[in-house]
């Protein structure tokens, strides 16, 4: 698990609490100050938008959290893909799924 976390140059260096991969899916916590967050969200080379929060649900569930102050995604891909990120109380919870 470390060598994939440390080939993983798209998440944050540091802060790192959980972090699960999976064929096809990657669930993960940061500890992470707001303004790391928005630095890291606004420079993210995949482009980042606020998300509508359609399948907060299951990331919720499965992240363990509820009621995020932020949330942003990639648009979704042509084959189901996305990166979505969300913010609350000091944790940045990540959950990107290949397809």
């Amino acid at each position: 698990m470390q060598q994939h976390q440390d080939a993983n140059t798209l998440v944050p260096t540091s802060g790192c609490v959980r972090y699960e991969p999976s064929f096809g899916h990657l669930f993960a916590a940061y500890k992470i100050t707001p303004a790391e967050f928005d630095a890291w969200v606004s420079q993210h080379p995949w482009g980042l938008v606020e998300y509508d929060r359609g399948l907060m649900q299951h990331d919720e569930q499965r992240l363990g959290f509820s009621e995020p102050t932020n949330a942003y995604a990639t648009e979704m891909s042509s084959n189901g893909g996305q990166l979505r990120v969300y913010f609350k109380d000091g944790m940045m919870y990540l959950s990107y799924n290949v397809m």
